[in-house]
């Protein structure tokens, strides 16, 4: 299949997965089955990375609505923030450990 097609079918699924994440979060177990299928030359660690990107864009975007409304707690969040950073960088660095057949299988029972 040609590279437009994939653009096409990758958007549809990147759509649908931003609308169930801002509804009740959890849109990556949308997107990620599609970018496995759709880039299999590539590392998991890549193909979970890419799927990142594309999920920050929707993150900060609502970061940036939630500021605007809502007084945040900086003394709580900090350390909230730190600590997610660290534990989500040992998660991506796990990927590159897990075999890929193994990983395809456990993102589609996902």
């Amino acid at each position: 299949m040609n590279f437009e097609y994939f653009l096409i079918i990758l958007g549809f699924f990147a759509f649908f997965g931003g609308l169930i994440d801002a509804a009740v979060g959890g849109g990556g177990l949308v997107q990620l089955p599609a970018l496995l299928h759709a880039l299999p030359q590539y590392s998991l660690a890549t193909v979970f990375g890419t799927n990142k990107l594309a999920v920050l864009a929707g993150t900060l975007s609502s970061f940036f609505t939630y500021i605007k409304k809502i007084k945040i707690v900086w003394r709580l969040m900090l350390p909230t923030m730190i600590s997610a950073f660290i534990f989500a960088f040992l998660g991506a660095m796990s990927v590159s450990f897990i075999p890929k057949e193994l990983m395809r299988y456990i993102v589609f029972f996902f």
